[in-house]
């Protein structure tokens, strides 16, 4: 987004250039005097002076962040913290977070002058701590950051030069001291990894370096199984920092990061069933098709969500491939890819993965056929699995493979119901979750569950879609696009609702990130640190603000259910 808003500000001052040159002809970037009456003529902008001021702001602020080297300021106004200057006059913090924080403090003085560093850094720690320091304590999150710079330069010691560019660059220095205040998750893979310390100077960035994961991804030769998972669960740590950092510069929203996240999911999925086949021996194009479910399917994924997948061989089952028939080969496709997508790194990709949404549950097959896949669906499947299919997305296999499996879907989606059947099932459905999964404490809310939380919005764009119909998969644009047949207060409501889906969303983010904590979980109490946290981040900003949002939804969920809770 910031590359794109530097190519527009590059683009204005050249309009203006070649507006200038083409009056008389000449090579030149001198204003004319008449320049505000004749720029506004011939370029139809109003307040062209305030835009190319604000224009030149705009760039020079940038310039000044990302390439000037940081100014000197007069020292002798500034503490020195390692030597314990200016920690005792400071109020609003109490002794024992002053006596952590000395401690820390003291810590790295003797660590730097123990030669931790090169003596350079000495000064250079000092530096970052004048700036760090005040903004630390004001937020009043001095103890962890204190402590996570200390982790910090350990993990930096021989590698000076990033201290260097800590020390000298505005835009980096300001970056980090925000993330070891501000986010748990994020200062914990700095310090696994100072690599990142680079990321504000990357050139390539979101899409394109999310891309380029998934390249690398569906590039691993997956011969050597030892090296493939090494290099897969790398890979998608990386994937996963990189959406993180975009969550707390706040740079995307929730359906780009979703996205994301999903695109490296299929990736891996993809990647495991070639590595799977590799092993085993089987050809290219066994036709395995992995059903993503759940936010993977609907391209919603946040930072730990799990992987829900039906598998499905779209092929002739009993046809015999060295000794066994693809549905045995199959099965153990199955069981081999499930482990290479669930064991932790260095072992795997790290993923949770959920395989009850397919047919009977756990105590069903691992590998359905499509045509008992078929029969199932149409003749036995509940309405919660109909659900289900409203967000399922063909991953791996052929093209023709997986169109086969998408017909399917689409043809039980698109049976005839009836309004108030449905509404009843999927209203039963929901009260069951309710009783076991939502919170039933007075100081817990749990926004996934809850009533007007995440699943009544997302029950109701699956009805949409079981009842009204369309090709949509994600929650957001099922309920943007409720088609004109429905009635009018759901098209009406459908906007509404997409809107609050989208700040769950963010407010989802942001926690995870930040604090590394789950919505599942959210605190009542306005005091608490996670809304303080919230408050500087989220368009949902206290718990009296979310309490009154979700009744609001769970109201809507009723009326456009025709259901009385009473």
């Amino acid at each position: 987004m910031k590359q794109l808003i530097f190519l527009m500000h590059i683009s204005s001052w050249r309009k203006i250039e070649h507006a200038i040159q083409a009056r008389n002809g000449e090579q030149t970037q001198r204003l004319p005097d008449d320049y505000i009456d004749y720029l506004q003529q011939v370029l139809d902008i109003v307040d062209i002076q305030q835009q190319m001021l604000a224009n030149s702001q705009w760039v020079s602020s940038v310039f000044e962040t990302r390439v000037l080297p940081l100014t000197v300021e007069d020292e002798s106004k500034q503490h020195n913290w390692l030597h314990d200057e200016g920690l005792s006059a400071v109020d609003g913090v109490s002794d024992a977070d002053k006596t952590a924080i000395r401690h820390t403090l003291q810590h790295i003085d003797k660590q730097l002058r123990r030669g931790l560093l090169p003596e350079r850094s000495y000064h250079q720690v000092e530096k970052i701590l004048q700036v760090a320091m005040p903004l630390w304590l004001d937020k009043g999150k001095a103890v962890d950051a204190v402590q996570a710079f200390a982790d910090l330069l350990h993990a930096i010691s021989g590698r000076a030069t990033w201290l260097d560019l800590l020390a000298t660059h505005q835009g980096t220095r300001d970056w980090l001291i925000d993330i070891l205040s501000a986010s748990k998750y994020l200062s914990t893979q700095m310090i696994k990894n100072p690599a990142w310390l680079e990321w504000p100077l990357e050139s390539e960035r979101g899409e394109l370096e999310i891309q380029r994961v998934c390249a690398s991804i569906n590039d691993l030769n997956g011969s050597d199984e030892e090296i493939f998972l090494r290099e897969l669960g790398r890979l998608v740590d990386q994937a996963r920092l990189q959406c993180a950092l975009y969550i707390h510069a706040d740079q995307e929203n929730p359906l780009i990061i979703g996205a994301w996240l999903a695109d490296v999911a299929d990736a891996v999925t993809q990647a495991c069933l070639r590595s799977s086949l590799q092993q085993l021996k089987l050809p290219e194009t066994f036709a395995l098709v992995a059903l993503a479910m759940g936010k993977h399917g609907s391209r919603e994924m946040g930072l730990v969500s799990d992987l829900d997948m039906v598998f499905v061989l779209a092929e002739e089952p009993n046809q015999v491939i060295n000794g066994r028939s693809t549905r045995e080969w199959a099965q153990r496709l199955g069981r081999r890819m499930i482990r290479q997508i669930t064991a932790m790194p260095p072992f795997g990709a790290g993923y949770e993965f959920d395989a009850r949404l397919r047919p009977s549950g756990n105590s069903g097959v691992l590998v359905t056929t499509l045509e008992g896949f078929k029969d199932y669906q149409l003749s036995e499947a509940q309405t919660w699995e109909h659900q289900v299919l409203c967000r399922a997305r063909a991953v791996t296999g052929s093209k023709m493979a997986r169109q086969q499996v998408m017909d399917v879907v689409f043809e039980v989606i698109s049976l005839p119901r009836a309004f108030k059947s449905l509404a009843t099932d999927v209203w039963q459905m929901r009260q069951k979750m309710l009783e076991h999964l939502s919170s039933k404490k007075n100081n817990i809310i749990n926004l996934k569950q809850d009533k007007g939380g995440l699943v009544d919005i997302e029950f109701l764009a699956q009805f949409a879609r079981l009842m009204f119909g369309g090709k949509h998969q994600g929650t957001v644009v099922i309920l943007e696009n409720i088609p004109s047949h429905a009635p009018k207060i759901w098209q009406e409501h459908g906007l509404t609702l997409a809107g609050i889906y989208l700040q769950y969303r963010q407010l989802e983010n942001i926690v995870r990130v930040e604090l590394w904590a789950s919505i599942g979980q959210l605190p009542a109490d306005a005091g608490h640190e996670t809304w303080r946290c919230l408050q500087q981040r989220a368009a949902i900003d206290s718990p009296q603000i979310l309490q009154k949002t979700m009744q609001d939804v769970h109201g809507i969920f009723l009326q456009l259910l025709e259901i009385s809770e009473g």
